[in-house]
């Protein structure tokens, strides 16, 4: 190979590199950026996150709590058409003696067709109103403001949340304890894949309640 053939090799595979650059710069400033919009794109990030749950009567800890972590992300390609959103990650843990829980930050790359959502969070404790699937923890628990709502079947159980701090009040009928174990596993009906704490806690309540091994 003479001079010249080396000379122009050089320069296309600057050329090259120097395209590949600018592309990768390209999508790390869309992505980066994407960050603070409702559905960051490829690069999915989610800080860490800590909270407490006590009784919402006598304000101790609730001990034994499963907490699950539910992220969630868009399909681009059917987005707009119908229900475009589902679960890719479920992390759970156990509140301890003190009723805390922590999850760590998490970040990952999801392909050009999807986009990142926020997370939800699932609070379940045998004996206390199910908190449901909750949305946008900086706008629900995390958020210093005190916001209480109730649920649909029992308006008179209150849930309490502010900074972190999530208040359950207790439930005595079988009945709500038994619509309480139902709508915990909501909104991954059947599918217990990563959630064996939940999964314990709801079989152990079906047992207390005289039902049979929760399915």
């Amino acid at each position: 190979m003479n001079n010249n053939s080396m000379k122009y090799l050089t320069i296309d595979r600057t050329i090259l590199l120097g395209v590949i650059g600018f592309f990768l710069g390209i999508v790390f400033l869309i992505s980066y950026s994407s960050q603070s919009s409702q559905n960051p794109w490829l690069y999915y990030h989610k800080p860490e996150f800590k909270g407490q749950l006590i009784d919402f009567d006598t304000k101790q800890p609730i001990e034994g709590a499963v907490v699950e972590t539910l992220y969630f992300r868009v399909d681009l390609i059917s987005f707009g058409a119908g229900h475009a959103d589902e679960i890719f990650k479920i992390s759970e843990s156990l509140t301890d003696k003190e009723g805390k829980f922590q999850f760590p930050s998490y970040t990952t790359w999801l392909s050009p067709f999807w986009a990142g959502e926020n997370v939800k969070f699932i609070f379940y404790k045998p004996g206390y109103v199910n908190s449901g699937a909750t949305d946008d923890p900086h706008r629900g628990f995390m958020n210093p403001k005190i916001q209480e709502y109730t649920w649909f079947w029992n308006k008179n159980k209150i849930i309490r949340t502010h900074g972190g701090i999530y208040e359950l009040p207790k439930l005595e009928s079988k009945e709500d304890r038994l619509r309480a174990m139902q709508f915990a596993n909501i909104p991954s009906t059947g599918d217990f894949k990563n959630r064996d704490l939940l999964k314990k806690l709801l079989n152990d309540e079906s047992l207390y309640l005289g039902f049979a091994p929760y399915p």
